[in-house]
């Protein structure tokens, strides 16, 4: 009985029954008891036993929608229909692999898209919500994208001013034309690319101290 509802229960084991949970109208736990005659109920050794019930989450927006498959990325989720209450775990699962999610206020939730290295160049997978405990993956048909990390060949100019204002032309691979991409210069502060194509973009330099520094390229979003 889940609450005042009866559900029928199937035997397992001398320890172990099976039930399948009835619709309920609102959000919020029940107590769960069994009966072995239809008249008297009871808890488990007689403790209270609850079950929740949540509202099937949904996924409404997502920021960013793709990250490197080498190293893992902050992921924001503006949702709709996520349980408030903070004692049941609600996770990310991305494609396989599942993540704790973060519960903010306002239906955002924060979540750390795992890498996935052995993932093929661009392999997109579900994004989808779980809660702890649930049997059921809510599938959202939401899509995050693994893309291959920035890889740098060479820089044209190779040197100039440490008060900055250089434009550099940058070459390589796997750039990706998105908001946030980056180009740094040694250990300067992050300044802003200008996306050409996958193997091409163009970055400002910033001041710098004399010496020598590697370009990165890669995505702040």
């Amino acid at each position: 009985r889940f609450g005042n509802t009866d559900t029928d229960a199937s035997y397992i084991d001398g320890n172990t029954i099976s039930c399948l949970s009835p619709p309920y109208e609102i959000e919020g736990g029940v107590n769960v008891s069994i009966t072995l005659n239809g008249q008297d109920y009871q808890s488990a050794r007689n403790k209270v036993v609850v079950f929740t019930y949540v509202s099937r989450p949904e996924i409404i927006d997502i920021d960013p929608i793709s990250g490197w498959k080498t190293m893992d990325t902050i992921v924001t989720l503006v949702t709709k229909n996520v349980a408030k209450d903070k004692s049941v775990n609600l996770y990310c699962v991305f494609g396989e692999k599942k993540v704790v999610a973060d519960i903010l206020e306002n239906n955002i939730v924060k979540c750390l898209a795992p890498k996935q290295e052995r993932y093929a160049i661009n392999r997109e997978v579900d994004l989808s919500l779980f809660y702890e405990g649930s049997t059921t993956i809510h599938h959202t048909g939401t899509i995050f994208k693994y893309i291959d990390g920035a890889i740098v060949n060479r820089a044209v100019p190779s040197a100039g001013s440490i008060l900055g204002g250089t434009v550099v032309n940058v070459y390589g691979l796997n750039f990706q034309n998105e908001v946030g991409l980056k180009c740094t210069f040694g250990e300067s502060i992050p300044v802003t690319a200008e996306f050409v194509s996958s193997s091409y973009v163009r970055c400002t330099t910033p001041s710098y101290v004399t010496g020598i520094g590697t370009v990165k390229v890669f995505s702040s979003s």
